[in-house]
């Protein structure tokens, strides 16, 4: 059982070992060549919604010679582009989202499986957990494996493992691909392992948010803030430390009243010393303890302790 508060704030990263693009990735998926399958595929369904084939192209064009390496940083400076953006997020991303992957790889890399054994205790004992999740990412693969194995191992039906899962607060802070069919409005979800439609891509796209500059009104970042203030332990899953996304997390709030954990792997030197400079006190006591290369699993597993 997770006996203090504690907070995880998830990166592209965390869901790259369940089959996931990474925000770089996912734009370059975007900007495929329109002659390749896969983006003939995925992409002939935008105009279907609505969207001429000038424009899609347009937006494909301008976002490959961004300079940008996600597509929402792009959005965020091109709002003409945001509805056919967040469409081609959605196309993208929902044939990602499959059950098998969450369980066909039980090896060192399913961190959600040691997650759970961290989790898992009788089932009347689960919402005394004290775990909280703010996460970046629009996919739901962390909730859906959750839901998953409470169903599985303790026999419950899907009201009451959603229940059970309710107490466990999990922030999507650029929102979501949509709600899944077992969380309310229980109306109009977009379910795991769906096939693309225009519907879906709708109503996803509806539940995929653009960040702009004031957030001061944002309901899923002021919730993150009162997780962070009150959290003993913060740790970062899979990020990229942005300095945009951890000034709009509250910097200065992360080191308040806990300590601050998290992974490096793929971080360059100049990035790694960039946390250094930020106007705060250094977020990571001791970077070769706090600040970690290496995988989420080898972290959790081998570097932090989950009491």
């Amino acid at each position: 059982m997770i006996t203090q508060e504690t907070v995880l704030i998830l990166g592209a990263g965390a869901s790259i070992p369940f089959g996931f693009p990474s925000g770089y990735r996912l734009l370059q998926e975007i900007c495929r060549k329109p002659d390749a399958i896969l983006y003939r595929e995925k992409f002939k369904v935008l105009e279907f919604c609505g969207f001429a084939q000038s424009q899609i192209d347009e937006f494909r064009t301008k976002l490959a010679r961004s300079g940008h390496t996600s597509v929402d940083a792009f959005l965020e400076h091109r709002k003409e582009f945001i509805d056919v953006g967040k469409a081609a997020m959605a196309a993208v991303l929902i044939p990602y989202e499959r059950t098998e992957n969450l369980f066909e790889d039980m090896s060192e890399n399913n961190w959600y499986q040691y997650l759970w054994s961290c989790l898992n205790v009788p089932v009347e004992e689960f919402e005394s957990n004290r775990l909280s999740i703010v996460t970046f990412n629009y996919d739901r693969s962390l909730e859906q494996y959750l839901f998953t194995v409470l169903k599985n191992s303790y026999d419950l039906t899907d009201q009451d493992a959603a229940a059970k899962l309710n107490s466990i607060p999990i922030i999507h802070v650029h929102g979501r691909l949509g709600h899944l069919e077992w969380q309310p409005p229980h109306s109009l979800p977009v379910p795991y392992d769906s096939r693309i439609t225009q519907e879906l891509i709708a109503m996803a796209s509806k539940n995929i948010k653009i960040i702009h500059e004031d957030i001061t009104k944002d309901k899923e970042f002021n919730e993150a803030h009162k997780l962070i203030e009150s959290a003993k332990k913060i740790v970062f899953l899979g990020f990229g430390y942005n300095r945009t996304n951890l000034e709009r997390l509250g910097i200065e709030r992360l080191r308040r009243n806990g300590r601050v954990y998290g992974t490096a792997l793929g971080l360059s030197k100049q990035q790694k010393s960039m946390l250094a400079k930020l106007d705060i006190q250094y977020l990571f006591e001791d970077g070769r303890d706090h600040l970690v290369d290496t995988t989420i699993y080898e972290f959790l597993h081998d570097k932090f302790v989950f009491i």
